[in-house]
C-alpha cells in the first residue's frame, strides 16, 4: 500500500472529519482471537498467549491469521538468534589456515556471514512490521484507543496531565 495508513473510522470521528469521508460500511470483526493453533511450536505459543493477556481483548478472531504470522516470526528470529550465539555470525568457506607470528596463532581465511544473518534480519524485519500493525510497539499503542485502561492497569487521573477534573 503506497502512501500514508488510513485513519481508523474512530478517529476520523473524534476529530470531526467530514461525513462523507468517513466509511461508515467498515467491518466490525466480532469474536475473541482465541487459543493458540496446533501447529505452532511452544515458543510462538507461549508468546501469543502472553500477548493475548497483556493486551486484553484487543484482537479478534479476524486478526488470526496475521497474529499467527506474528507469533511464527517471533518464534524464527529468536531460534536464528540462538544458532548464531551458539556458532558465532561469521564462517570460514573455504578453510582456514593457522599461522604462527611471533609465537601467537592466528587464523587467516576468508570469512563470511552465516545465511541464519539473513535470515534473522528477514524474520525481525517481518515481526517489526507485525507488531506496528498490532500495536504492540510503545509507539504503536499510542494510536491505539482503547476502552480505558488494559489489563492489570490502572487508569491515569487528568490531574497528572494538569487538566481540571
Amino acid at each position: 500500500m503506497r502512501g500514508r495508513k488510513p485513519k481508523p473510522t474512530a478517529l476520523k470521528m473524534l476529530h470531526g472529519t467530514k461525513k462523507c469521508r468517513i466509511n461508515w460500511r467498515e467491518p466490525k470483526p466480532v469474536g475473541p482471537i482465541g487459543e493458540p493453533p496446533d501447529w505452532l511450536d511452544d515458543v510462538s505459543k507461549n508468546y501469543w498467549r502472553s500477548v493475548v493477556t497483556t493486551m486484553g481483548k484487543v484482537f479478534t478472531a479476524a486478526d488470526r491469521g496475521a497474529f499467527e504470522m506474528l507469533c511464527k516470526s517471533y518464534s524464527r528470529w529468536k531460534q536464528m538468534e540462538q544458532e548464531l550465539e551458539a556458532k558465532g555470525t561469521t564462517y570460514y568457506p573455504f578453510g582456514v589456515c593457522e599461522i604462527i607470528v611471533g609465537g601467537v596463532t592466528k587464523l587467516v581465511g576468508e570469512t563470511h556471514p552465516r545465511p541464519q544473518v539473513a535470515l534473522m534480519k528477514m524474520y525481525y524485519r517481518q515481526y517489526c512490521q507485525l507488531c506496528a500493525e498490532f500495536g504492540i510497539t510503545p509507539s504503536a499503542r499510542t494510536r491505539i484507543i482503547g476502552p480505558g485502561a488494559f489489563v492489570g492497569e490502572e487508569s491515569i487521573p487528568d490531574e497528572q496531565f494538569g487538566d481540571e477534573v
